[in-house]
C-alpha cells in the first residue's frame, strides 16, 4: 500500500476546495437563526456556554498581544490575561476545543490582511484593539465543529449532549449545510446557520400585477418616496422604557451587581428596536422587490448624513439596511450619488437650487408643480432608465412633455415595460 505523504494530503485539501468553491459559483447562500432554548439547558451546560465567550475573549487578546501574532499554537492551553487590577496572569483553557481556537485565530489573521490590503491601497486604517466582550464564535466545520442530530437539536463541539434550538423546520432536505456561528446576545444564544441551495434557472416575472419600474427617493423627514407617490415611514425610535433604564444606569455605581443587571435590561431593550427595523427594512424592500420588474435608486450617502445635523433622524430609520438590500438584488439600477436629483427639473433638464424647507418643487422654466419627494423619485427613476445601455431618453421630446405623456415604441418582454414606464426610449442598435 502507498504511503500518503504531506504533499499529497496538501494537494487534496487543494483540490476538494477548489471544488467547492467552483461549486459555490452555481449556489444561493442563505442564513438561518436558531436560537438555543436555554430553559433545556443543565447548569453545567449553561456555565459552558458563558465559559466558551469568555475563553474567547482571553485567546483574542493574548494573540493580539503578541510579538508576532500570526505564529499561536493552539493546542496551549494556558493564556496572558489581564485581572482587575491590570496585572498580567495566566489562566487555564478548559472548554473552548482546539479547533475553535483555531478559528478565532483564522479571523483574527483574517482582519490583519484586510486592514493591510487597505493600507497598500493608501486607505487610511487603524489598528486592532482588544475586546472588552467576545460575541460571535465561528463554527467552520459541518460534522466536526455543529452538526444536525434530531428534529430539533443540534450538537455543538465540546458539550456532550446535543442541545436544543427552535428554527431548524426553516431547513429543507434541498439545503446543503455549511458553515455556523454560536451568537450572544441579550436575549440570549442563537446559532446563525449557513445552507446553500442550487440555483434553478428563473426569470422576470410579467405578471399585470408587477408594475414595470419605479423610482424611490431616500429623505430625512420621509425614509421612502416612490415616483408612484407612496411614502414610508419606518423611523423606529427609543422607547420610553429604555430612556428610564438609561437614567437609572446613570445613578447606579460602577461594577456592581445591580448596574451589571441594567446594563442587560439595555441591551435587551436596544436589540429588541433593532430588531423592529430590522423587519421594516425587510417588509419594504421586498414589497419593491415584488411589485416591481425594475426599482432605479440613488447611491446615497447616508454615512455622511449621519454624521451631520440629522444623525438622530438617521440612526432611528433603516435606511442603510434597506439601501444595502436592495443593492444585492439584479432588478435594481443604481444612478450616480452627484445626479442632482432634487434640483433638476425631469420635464425640461432645467437645475436651480431648492431650499431645504420647501416640500413643493416648482419649476420657473415649464411651470411643473410637484411634490419636493415624488418629483426627486421620477428624476432617479427617468435617469436609471437612461444610463441602462443601448437605452436614452430623447430630449426633443423631455422638453416638450412630461415622460409618462409621451407615447411609448414599439418593444417587446422587459425592454417594453421598461418603455411604457419612462415613455419614449430610441433602442439604438
Amino acid at each position: 500500500m502507498a504511503r500518503i505523504t504531506s504533499e499529497d494530503k496538501k494537494n487534496k485539501i487543494r483540490a476538494a476546495l477548489l471544488a467547492t468553491k467552483e461549486k459555490r459559483k452555481h449556489q444561493r447562500p442563505m442564513v438561518f437563526e436558531l436560537k438555543i432554548d436555554y430553559s433545556h439547558l443543565n447548569k453545567s451546560e449553561r456555565n459552558t456556554l458563558k465559559m466558551y465567550f469568555i475563553e474567547a475573549k482571553w485567546i483574542y487578546n493574548h494573540i493580539l498581544s503578541m510579538e508576532n501574532p500570526f505564529i499561536y499554537d493552539s493546542k496551549v492551553k494556558t493564556v496572558n490575561v489581564l485581572n482587575k487590577d491590570r496585572k498580567l496572569e495566566k489562566r487555564e483553557l478548559k472548554y473552548l476545543p482546539a479547533k475553535n481556537r483555531q478559528d478565532i485565530h483564522k479571523v483574527l489573521m483574517n482582519n490583519i490582511k484586510g486592514l493591510s490590503v487597505k493600507k497598500n491601497n493608501n486607505k487610511k486604517v487603524g489598528r486592532l484593539k482588544f475586546k472588552s466582550e467576545y460575541n460571535s464564535i465561528e463554527l467552520s466545520q459541518y460534522g466536526v465543529t455543529h452538526k444536525i442530530t434530531g428534529r430539533n437539536r443540534i450538537k455543538i463541539n465540546g458539550i456532550k449532549k446535543p442541545i436544543k434550538v427552535h428554527g431548524l423546520e426553516q431547513i429543507s432536505k434541498d439545503y446543503e449545510i455549511a458553515n455556523a456561528k454560536l451568537i450572544k446576545k441579550p436575549s440570549g444564544y442563537y446559532v446563525n446557520l449557513t445552507c446553500y441551495l442550487d440555483i434553478k434557472p428563473s426569470h422576470l416575472n410579467h405578471s399585470n400585477n408587477m408594475k414595470p419600474s419605479i423610482g424611490i427617493d431616500m429623505g430625512i423627514t420621509t425614509t421612502i418616496t416612490t415616483s408612484d407617490g407612496d411614502k414610508y415611514d419606518i423611523s423606529i425610535r427609543e422607547s420610553e422604557h429604555l430612556k428610564s433604564l438609561q437614567c437609572k444606569l446613570a445613578r447606579q455605581v460602577k461594577g456592581s451587581k445591580n448596574r451589571y443587571k441594567t446594563c442587560i435590561k439595555i441591551g435587551r431593550e436596544y436589540e429588541y428596536i433593532t430588531n423592529q427595523r430590522k423587519d421594516k427594512a425587510n417588509k419594504i424592500a421586498s414589497k419593491l422587490l415584488r411589485e416591481n420588474q425594475i426599482v432605479c435608486m440613488q447611491d446615497e450617502n447616508i454615512a455622511g448624513w449621519h454624521k451631520g445635523w440629522f444623525g438622530k433622524q438617521v440612526q432611528n430609520s433603516a435606511l442603510g439596511t434597506i439601501k444595502s438590500k436592495l443593492s444585492l438584488s439584479k432588478q435594481v439600477i443604481i444612478i450616480d450619488r452627484f445626479f442632482p436629483s432634487t434640483k433638476k427639473c425631469y420635464r425640461c433638464g432645467n437645475s436651480y437650487d431648492i431650499k431645504l424647507n420647501e416640500r413643493t418643487y416648482i419649476c420657473p422654466i415649464c411651470g411643473l408643480t410637484e411634490d419636493r419627494d415624488m418629483k426627486s423619485a421620477k428624476s432617479i427613476l427617468y435617469e436609471g432608465l437612461s444610463s441602462v445601455k443601448y437605452i436614452s431618453v430623447p430630449t426633443e421630446h423631455s422638453r416638450d412633455f412630461k415622460p409618462v405623456e409621451i407615447v411609448p415604441l414599439p418593444a417587446s418582454g422587459l425592454m417594453a415595460s421598461m418603455v411604457n414606464e419612462a415613455g419614449s426610449l430610441r433602442i439604438h442598435s
